[in-house]
């Protein structure tokens, strides 16, 4: 004890952050009330701000401010868009804030770890992801307690032998919707990631533990197409990797097209049939509020986090889709809908080459595939792990991949064109 107490007054400022980062991930655990996480991001927000005042580093600063309207435009985009709606339909002031909740929220998460960066830099990824594994242990405790050791290992054996197709109570108590998946862009960047040279395996099997004790299915595919894309982008020559990416980027874009379209006309679900596929009720959710819209360029949407008012307001109380695809596309109308889709798997993706380089882009091009995979069936717009996870290693990446153009040295960090397993993936 006297040994931690004297590391903590030697580094008060990472052990406070510890304590912050770890307060924010038991949210995501369900221990305390979610508005603990909108509190830790405020106060990390201040703490940046009262360093600049003392210290004020601008460049990086003014660097920091980039990445946060990079990163927050297509929110600000829904909600100007929806504050139009909002008045056309003439909507109280009531509604509009709470249909502006979802872009504060997102606000925070921006704020929160852009604040982190500013303060820790490249150790701030780190640090995170120790509190991620940290939270998970507490639950992995208290479930084995409440259970056996035993059981959770045997019913945890039995879900990835069965791939989530046979589970019990122990494990069912383990799945942590919000937490699973921000473990996903950790286990590419991992996979992506060379530090001084090597892989980092032991970082790599905490992550993939974490990931596959709540195994989510969706989030399996997420992870492979994710580093294989960001694989195989960095094994191309330079003068073929904005080709891949815009290659990439249309496909993924033309496959949304396709899946809302199949959603919409019931191709989809027949499909689903034909090949036995359990989706575990999202035909439900999926047609639930198809009578509220339309898959064409005259729909205009219903303003954001209209899914969660509408549901709360219904018998069934359904308030989410499980398809961040479908809940935008509901809620921004068509255009909208469209212009998010090219920001987020065109313009970002070749902004981001363009001004830092082409490595640069390689793990934001993967982060992206993994979250897009994961919309397909799931609610992580908004989820804390997965968004603070892919948006902060995104950020450390292209610092990293900065300081090394500018320093003028091959890079030892990311993965270099040799051997077999950087030929196939990595």
């Amino acid at each position: 004890m006297n040994i931690l107490v004297d590391w903590g007054r030697r580094n008060w400022r990472t052990a406070l952050f510890l304590v912050l980062s770890l307060a924010a991930n038991l949210c995501a655990c369900y221990y305390f009330n979610v508005g603990i996480k909108y509190g830790v991001a405020c106060l990390m927000m201040a703490w940046a701000v009262a360093e600049f005042a003392v210290k004020p580093d601008f460049a990086k600063a003014r660097q920091m401010l980039r990445f946060f309207l990079l990163f927050y435009f297509p929110f600000l985009m829904f909600w100007s868009w929806s504050l139009v709606l909002w008045i056309m339909q003439l909507q109280d002031r009531d509604y509009i804030v709470r249909g502006s909740l979802n872009t504060i929220y997102m606000f925070t998460i921006i704020g929160y770890f852009l604040s982190a960066y500013y303060l820790f830099g490249g150790r701030s990824i780190y640090l995170n992801f120790y509190t991620m594994c940290a939270a998970n242990t507490v639950k992995l405790l208290q479930v084995c307690l409440a259970y056996s050791s035993g059981q959770v290992f045997s019913e945890y054996f039995a879900l990835l032998r069965t791939f989530t197709g046979e589970t019990g109570d122990a494990i069912h108590a383990m799945e942590l919707h919000d937490m699973v998946f921000g473990f996903g862009p950790y286990i590419v960047f991992f996979l992506l990631y060379r530090k001084k040279g090597r892989l980092q395996l032991g970082h790599l099997l905490l992550a993939c533990f974490f990931f596959t004790l709540a195994l989510k299915r969706i989030a399996v595919p997420g992870v492979i197409l994710g580093a294989l894309v960001g694989g195989i982008y960095l094994r191309l020559p330079d003068r073929f990797k904005t080709l891949f990416a815009r290659l990439v980027g249309y496909t993924a874009i033309v496959g949304v097209f396709l899946y809302i379209w199949g959603i919409r006309s019931g191709v989809y679900f027949q499909l689903a049939d034909a090949l036995h596929i359990d989706l575990m009720s999202r035909d439900f959710l999926f047609t639930y509020y198809e009578d509220l819209y339309d898959f064409s360029p005259t729909y205009l949407g219903q303003g954001i986090r209209f899914i969660y008012e509408y549901g709360q307001n219904t018998t069934t109380q359904v308030g989410a889709v499980h398809c961040v695809f479908l809940e935008f596309l509901i809620e921004t109308g068509f255009w909208c809908w469209t212009i998010w889709l090219f920001y987020e798997m065109r313009f970002r993706i070749h902004r981001v080459a363009k001004r830092f380089g082409l490595r640069s882009a390689a793990f934001l091009l993967a982060a992206t595939v993994y979250m897009w995979t994961t919309f397909m069936t799931d609610n992580t717009s908004f989820y804390w792990p997965p968004n603070v996870a892919y948006m902060h290693l995104t950020v450390f990446w292209i610092d990293l991949s900065v300081r090394q153009a500018q320093c003028g040295t091959a890079s030892a960090a990311l993965p270099r064109r040799r051997g077999l397993l950087a030929r196939v993936t990595f």
